[in-house]
């Protein structure tokens, strides 16, 4: 019993020493500020005797450690305080860790002549977990490999068959560097890594690419704001400075790759890559986007020399997902692309290039348009869509897209009904669902217009709002109508309906799409997209 006695007074001993001694990376030169805070548990109480780690953002633990003056440590105390000094200025990763099964992270800044920095009350939560494995094309026989964590005191080994797992952090946002022993060896880092409490996060080490950083789709109320699934839809990316290291990629973003969670491989198209000037926009084609989440996780992945250019723009624009042509108005010349296998090309006149909602749109003027040959297959049920804007106050209104004058979207209808679709039920009637909206000098618009064949619905939408619907008894009859389909102008032909102002990614789909489809599209493609969180 008294040896028992005795073993319990030394660890109560060795506890006391640890909450009044603080560790700091070895160095005798330290800075003069000092970071405060406490520490509790879920329930509330002080989270006593909790292991306090700070570390500069950057910092990554290697195979080799050395003494280093801007690493510290410390115990919190029985009320669950500390009080870590000798702190230089600069951005700290702080952990908190029971080293049982809780832990919380945060991040802190202590400024230039600043005494001291209070991080306040640190709340522990159920460990994260992240397991992985590597590639087997980037593991080496002759070599040991290992995971980083960045602004942690982690340093994990890959075990023989690539597998490894980190099953004691907190709940964060992560990078990983995976290094060998190799000295020439370059580190493969994945970042944008999410982890959630008592959750596992996999993920999987690709060959070939340097770097690769994962990217959430929100869907909730914080983000989109969509509750059913999105199946086949085109995402945005719009990579920038801010999110993405140009001069780390091919000069032509050759080397651009997209993954879901599982590896699978996802097709897409880039639009527009401006290395110079340090952007991109990118479709991604997302084969389920999960309504009302922010857990559903892409991989964009780069750094890879040997890498061909693989963007597929009809892959990403499916015919078989409904879509009958698209045309980014991105074009140099005076050939309109379709991106769609349909091949449905433009022929312009008159139109000039100029900066759009997404990468390059046309600007129109009057006598101007984009005439594309033929009806796309007259489709019975239909979609059209497009960015447009308007300055001038034109004649009858302006019409966006036209399929032959038998479906359009028409801009500030002078009758007193607005922005409007419509359709020809036969060869002198038409039916139309009108907004009562008028855009003039509003600035960019996202319009679309409806028709569903098997209820006789049409529905208007601007800005991803539903705007007006009605429901008829007729079908589209294309007989004895233009031949045509036409950008910028009236389907026939006539000069009444001339838009003149700018209009961006216009589109044509074969089917009657979902009201959260197209909010999806306009909270994904307007400059201030809420859909990609980074």
């Amino acid at each position: 019993m008294n040896k028992i006695l005795l073993l319990q007074l030394l660890l109560i001993i060795a506890i006391w020493c640890n909450c009044t001694t603080q560790v700091a990376g070895g160095s005798s030169q330290q800075g003069n500020a000092k970071i405060i805070g406490s520490v509790v548990s879920a329930n509330g109480l002080p989270a006593k005797w909790t292991k306090i780690s700070v570390r500069p953002v950057g910092y990554v633990k290697t195979l080799n450690p050395s003494n280093n003056d801007s690493t510290f440590d410390a115990i919190t105390d029985s009320k669950g305080q500390f009080s870590i000094s000798g702190i230089y200025p600069g951005m700290y990763t702080i952990e908190a860790n029971d080293r049982v099964s809780n832990a919380a992270l945060i991040k802190a800044t202590v400024y230039e002549q600043e005494d001291s920095a209070n991080v306040g009350r640190i709340e522990l939560k159920n460990y994260a977990n992240i397991t992985g494995s590597v590639d087997e094309a980037v593991l080496d026989p002759d070599s040991k490999f290992y995971v980083q964590v960045v602004g942690l005191e982690r340093l994990e080994p890959v075990g023989d068959d690539g597998t490894f797992s980190i099953d004691d952090l907190p709940e964060g946002r992560y990078e990983l560097r995976v290094i060998s022993t190799k000295t020439e060896s370059n580190p493969v880092e994945i970042s944008g890594i999410q982890t959630r409490s008592g959750e596992i996060e996999a993920l999987v080490v690709p060959a070939g690419w340097r770097y690769s950083r994962r990217f959430h789709l929100n869907t909730t109320e914080t983000g989109v704001g969509i509750n059913s699934d999105v199946i086949d839809f085109p995402v945005l990316i719009r990579l920038t400075s801010k999110n993405f290291d140009f001069d780390e990629a091919n000069k032509n973003g050759d080397d651009i790759r997209f993954t879901k969670s599982d590896n699978t491989s996802l097709p897409y198209e880039i639009e527009m890559w401006d290395a110079a000037d340090k952007k991109a926009q990118i479709w991604v084609k997302i084969d389920t986007i999960r309504g009302n989440d922010s857990t559903q996780a892409i991989t964009i992945h780069w750094g890879n020399p040997d890498a061909v250019d693989s963007s597929d723009r009809a892959s990403v624009f499916d015919t078989s997902a409904g879509f009958a042509g698209v045309w980014h108005l991105n074009d140099q010349g005076d050939i309109i692309t379709d991106a769609t296998y349909n091949e449905n090309d433009g022929i312009n006149s008159g139109s000039a290039i100029t900066a759009g909602v997404i990468g390059n749109a046309r600007k129109f003027t009057n006598g101007s348009n984009i005439r594309i040959p033929g009806l796309l297959n007259s489709p019975s049920s239909v979609t059209l869509s497009a960015w447009a804007m308007t300055d001038t106050s034109v004649g009858s209104g302006q019409d966006v897209i036209s399929i032959g004058d038998v479906v359009l979207i028409r801009l500030d209808d002078n009758s007193g009904i607005g922005t409007l679709g419509s359709f020809y039920y036969d060869s002198t009637h038409y039916a139309q669902c009108y907004s009562g909206n008028f855009l003039l000098k509003t600035g960019w618009h996202y319009i679309v217009y409806t028709f569903d064949n098997e209820n006789h619905t049409q529905r208007l939408f601007i800005d991803g709002i539903e705007s007006a619907v009605t429901t008829d008894t007729s079908s589209l009859s294309y007989k004895a109508h233009g031949t045509d389909t036409y950008i910028g102008s009236h389907g026939d032909g006539k000069m009444d309906f001339q838009l003149i102002g700018q209009i961006d990614e216009v589109r044509v789909n074969s089917r009657a799409v979902s009201p959260d489809w197209i909010k999806l599209c306009y909270m994904n493609q307007k400059p201030d997209g809420k859909l990609i969180v980074w």
